[in-house]
């Protein structure tokens, strides 16, 4: 993932960056490196609301849930809520319902 990852922004596309970074951040999660899949998803998360596909970000945002409430982080709300420019309260209320 990392070498096509480090192609994808060779070639600048940010689209298919979006999954390598959440296929990243599943492989971190699986490796207990929860820091790591934080950064991953957020990435994805970022480049999925660039592109506003609603698809991926219905996706990220399940991952970011999974990885919220394994942690509880509450840094994760809030890189959250600047991507995508809303409030702490409402991506809770987000997370609550997924």
């Amino acid at each position: 993932y990392q070498q096509a990852l480090a192609i994808k922004i060779e070639f600048n596309d940010r689209y298919e960056q979006a999954m390598t970074y959440s296929q990243l951040g599943l492989l971190a999660e699986e490796l207990d490196d929860l820091e790591e899949a934080k950064s991953n998803h957020l990435q994805d998360l970022q480049i999925s609301k660039e592109f506003q596909d609603q698809h991926r970000l219905g996706f990220v945002m399940q991952n970011l849930s999974r990885l919220y409430h394994a942690t509880q982080d509450q840094s994760l709300l809030e890189a959250m809520a600047k991507v995508l420019g809303t409030t702490v309260e409402e991506i809770k209320q987000a997370l609550e319902s997924n």
